[in-house]
């Protein structure tokens, strides 16, 4: 089915939630929907171009409606024909004063007519709710109006068995399927659909236990054999109740169910209208333990790989290895590589004796189709991607078939070199897997061995490769790489990169960001950096105090500087002069610290590493701030003043007395008190003269008070020290 073919009551199935929306009204080429499984009024608008992306991209489908009934009102009793046509009134005047969207009939807003219209039609509010919701969710069928039992003979009550039914059994087993029976086994099914793993034996033992047991002690004893269901009996219960795709997603998932049952009429191939129009993207975490390039004796974990291949001619187009996984780096290394050099690329890995031919690159992608992980649907890919001119694609969760190219590719990556690297490290599914006691490959060579498996892969005939009539009367060969050949030769190719073009498209990979403008330089989280050769830039560095929280007629802060970086290394920063060149800022160590040399996530540890202990250290200060705070209120709290107003008289003479006395108290001889024993009352220091004196004691009298003695250096010794 086509949107063409979208009309009012057509019912779409919406695959990400498995929910079912029917088209109530079409305006503009918009389709406003109501969930036919909800209990509100829930409304969905989608313009047929959503319609149409949803249903390629197997988001929506077309189901088919089997609630349309042909009845006869005729056959109604009296009072049921009454209520029919009073409710029947109702609807005709929602339909009159609120379609054909019903958006006023959501708002919340006063509606006085509506609540007049409710007591002249004799209804309650919520049968009204129920009325309209049914009424439209069926597709405006009036049919809706009436209770199914009226029309309906499958909901009749089920027909009772007085025996039990099937072929009589040599012993007597099993009941007869009562209510208590159906019970239990609803008991056993919502256990079935509550867990994954559980059997349906297990679910069987389980309702056999709660419904069909008695206590004795402590331990639960079944009912004999012929006063409780069977097994048998519980499977045809669900077989009944359960259908095929029902028990698939129990067991599984609805997104597994959808990814590994949908039926597949086509190819992404034929989407692909030339070389390099549509490519598919992902990363694959390698079953190949690896050694440190430094140091061979440190095993260092799996590689990721990160892959690109054409959806026209199945070449491999691009690839980086790596140990970032679901990462920006890993990701932009993957489009270096697309764009670069392959000569350069394979003589800077020491990789000879390779066919350029056999590896067709260099272009910019009409489309990239990826999952949606967090590097691919990350915002920085996506501003590389609109930089680039390339469309960015989704594929649903839980659905790898959906881009089956790739992942086919990863498998025969790992069929081809699993042989060889058997005892080389390679990560078997098995309990004896000794991968880490031989590892012995560095990342080096896995880039050599990739590097292979390109080569291989492009070469490699397959008979599964359709080939159209044009292309076997042109001598087409089976290989990715001559078809490829053909759809240039016949269709052209993507936009190519000439080698003059590549540091523009270089520039656009980085990561855009914005820095400030400081009187030491440039600033960017912590760091400072210095321009070379712009003059326009030096000037605004002067400047920067003058322009502090000034802005441009754009509303743009004039200390604002749009920069871009490479997340492998921070030594450099790049930014666009008004004239459209590309610039480059260099790292001052001086200013900024021994970081020279890091990668953006290794400095990013210490940055955070820094703020916190910022953080930390803003506490702690406060918290001393506190303690001096207290301190000197202490300090001050406890002083008393001699007089009311200390005498100014004598200040420097009093300011050499005391200055004596505390260069007394911090002489050294009291900080190396061991070399010279201290004087005492019964002993004396003894002096280098030959004669000795008695020293004079001055033995104190209780009746007199201490007075200090003050080692004087000059013979102008106050009287007050005299008396």
């Amino acid at each position: 089915m086509d949107t063409d073919e979208i009309r009012v009551g057509t019912l779409l199935k919406r695959l990400t939630d498995n929910t079912v929306w029917r088209v109530i009204c079409i305006i503009n080429k918009t389709c406003r929907m109501i969930n036919t499984e909800s209990k509100g009024l829930e409304f969905l608008d989608m313009t047929y171009s959503d319609i149409k992306e949803a249903l390629i991209l197997c988001q929506m489908t077309f189901i088919e409606d089997k609630d349309s009934f042909v009845f006869d009102v005729s056959l109604l009793s009296s009072q049921k024909t009454e209520e029919f046509n009073r409710k029947r009134g109702f609807l005709r005047y929602i339909d009159a004063n609120y379609g054909p969207t019903y958006t006023q009939l959501k708002a919340k807003v006063s509606k006085p007519e509506y609540f007049e219209a409710l007591k002249t039609f004799g209804i309650s509010r919520s049968s009204a709710q129920r009325l309209v919701v049914k009424w439209l969710q069926s597709g405006f069928q009036e049919i809706s109006i009436l209770n199914p039992k009226s029309y309906n003979a499958s909901n009749h009550k089920p027909y009772k068995y007085k025996e039990k039914p099937g072929r009589k059994n040599c012993d007597v087993q099993g009941i007869l399927v009562d209510d208590k029976c159906i019970e239990a086994f609803e008991y056993g099914l919502k256990l079935l659909k509550r867990q994954r793993l559980i059997t349906i034996r297990d679910c069987f033992a389980m309702l056999s236990a709660e419904y069909y047991s008695v206590n004795e002690g402590d331990r639960i004893v079944l009912l004999p054999i012929d006063q409780r269901p069977t097994e048998r009996q519980f499977r045809n219960y669900i077989d009944r109740i359960l259908s095929y795709e029902d028990r698939r997603k129990i067991k599984t998932s609805n997104e597994e169910f959808r990814n590994n049952e949908r039926v597949i009429f086509s190819t992404p191939t034929i989407e692909a209208y030339h070389p390099g129009f549509i490519v598919e993207g992902d990363a694959l975490e390698v079953d190949l333990m690896l050694v440190s390039s430094i140091d061979q004796t440190k095993v260092v974990g799996r590689p990721i790989l990160y892959m690109m291949i054409d959806l026209y001619s199945h070449c491999i187009v691009a690839f980086s290895v790596s140990f970032e996984n679901n990462s920006m780096i890993g990701l932009s290394s993957l489009m270096i590589n697309l764009f670069e050099p392959k000569a350069k690329f394979l003589e800077k890995h020491g990789v000879v004796n390779f066919n350029l031919d056999l590896w067709p690159s260099n272009f910019i992608p009409g489309e990239i189709r990826c999952d949606r992980g967090s590097d691919w649907k990350s915002k920085e890919f996506e501003n590389v991607c609109r930089e680039l001119g390339i469309n960015l694609s989704y594929e649903p969760g839980a659905t790898g078939s959906m881009k089956g190219s790739i992942e086919q590719s990863f498998r025969l990556f790992h069929q081809t070199f699993r042989t060889e690297l058997e005892n080389k490290g390679y990560i078997q599914k098995r309990y004896d897997s000794n991968h880490k006691e031989t590892a012995c490959l560095t990342i080096e060579e896995v880039i050599k061995l990739t590097t292979l498996f390109v080569a291989f892969h492009n070469g490699q005939y397959s008979k599964k490769f359709r080939l159209t009539p044009d292309m076997m009367r042109s001598r087409v060969v089976k290989t990715p790489v001559s078809i490829w050949n053909y759809g240039v030769n016949r269709f052209g190719r993507q936009i190519t990169v000439p080698e003059s073009k590549v540091p523009e498209v270089m520039y656009k990979l980085m990561i855009d960001d914005t820095a400030a403008i400081t009187r030491e330089g440039v600033h960017y989280k912590g760091l400072y950096y210095l321009p070379f050769g712009d003059k326009r830039l030096t000037e605004r560095i002067q400047l920067a105090v003058v322009n502090a929280k000034r802005r441009n007629t754009n509303g743009e802060l004039l200390n604002s500087l749009a920069i871009k970086k490479d997340p492998r290394l921070i030594d450099y920063l790049y930014y666009r002069t008004d004239d459209g060149k590309v610039m480059q800022l260099l790292l001052n160590n001086s200013k900024s610290g021994s970081y020279r040399g890091m990668s953006w996530n290794e400095y990013n540890e210490y940055y955070r590493y820094e703020k916190r202990m910022d953080k930390e250290g803003e506490a702690k200060s406060l918290q001393r701030i506190v303690e001096r705070q207290q301190g000197v209120k202490n300090i001050v709290d406890s002083i008393k003043k001699v007089t009311e107003e200390p005498s100014s008289k004598n200040m420097r003479e009093n300011r050499r007395i005391e200055k004596n006395l505390i260069n007394t108290q911090n002489a050294i001889a009291d900080k190396i008190p061991d070399i010279h024993p201290p004087l005492t009352e019964n002993a004396a220091p003894e002096l280098p003269s030959s004669k000795t004196e008695e020293p004079v004691i001055c033995k104190k009298e209780d009746n007199k008070t201490d007075v200090p003695i003050s080692p004087l250096l000059s013979d102008d010794v106050p009287d007050f020290f005299l008396k």
